[in-house]
């Protein structure tokens, strides 16, 4: 019977949306440059190693369509109990490191909250998060998408802080509807109908709830 691998590295293929995890001890291998490879052969995860005991990953990010870059410590992978690199743009951690149980539970975390936010957004494929690639959509389309998934982190953290102000009495105001629109997102409260709509056009307004502390919903003209 083989030995279980107990430290790897993982991420999620952006093509298919498996998540890859392989073992650690590739560092120690001779040679400068490690690849781990998705099933589906349309991504790989690009391990370069140098004499200062560092690291450059090239990882694929699941939301940009492009690979990431960082550089790490190696014994991060032989010491830490788990190490979670973020996508630069959206937040969300796109690569594990570590002991083999905690990168799986931070992998099927990060999974679930990325189909809480395709669903939220009304995508239904990992490919919708970078179009240019499949032909459907191109350019702003694109860029939308990803802003939408930062603010939906955005929006959960203020949520889980209880940041999120409306017309309801303090403290009760706790889940909070979303939706996606033509180019914005709207969120609203169920109970006083107070609503706020985000634009995903990269533009001041975007960038402001990005930086929130709080969050404040506006009352519904239409009552």
């Amino acid at each position: 019977m083989s030995k279980t691998t107990e430290r790897c590295i993982a991420y999620r293929c952006p093509k298919c949306g498996t998540g890859v995890i392989g073992p650690a001890d590739v560092i120690k291998l001779p040679g400068a440059e490690f690849r781990l490879n998705c099933t589906c052969r349309n991504s790989s995860l690009i391990i370069n190693k140098n004499n200062a005991g560092k690291l450059s990953l090239s990882v694929p990010c699941v939301l940009c369509g492009t690979p990431h870059t960082f550089t790490v410590q190696a014994s991060l992978l032989e010491n830490a109990d788990v190490v979670s690199l973020p996508c630069p743009f959206s937040g969300l951690d796109i690569c594990f490191l570590g002991e083999i149980n905690s990168v799986k539970a931070a992998l099927a975390e990060s999974e679930l909250k990325l189909l809480n936010t395709m669903q939220e957004m009304g995508i239904d494929s990992f490919e919708a998060f970078h179009p240019e690639q499949t032909g459907r959509k191109t350019g702003a389309a694109g860029m939308e998408l990803e802003n939408g998934v930062a603010v939906m982190q955005v929006l959960e953290e203020l949520v889980e802080d209880g940041k999120i102000r409306c017309r309801c009495p303090e403290g009760q105001g706790k889940a909070f509807d979303v939706t996606s629109g033509d180019g914005e997102l709207e969120i609203e409260c169920p109970v006083c109908h107070a609503k706020r709509r985000i634009p995903l056009d990269s533009g001041p307004a975007l960038q402001a709830l990005l930086e929130a502390e709080e969050l404040y919903l506006e009352t519904d003209e239409s009552e």
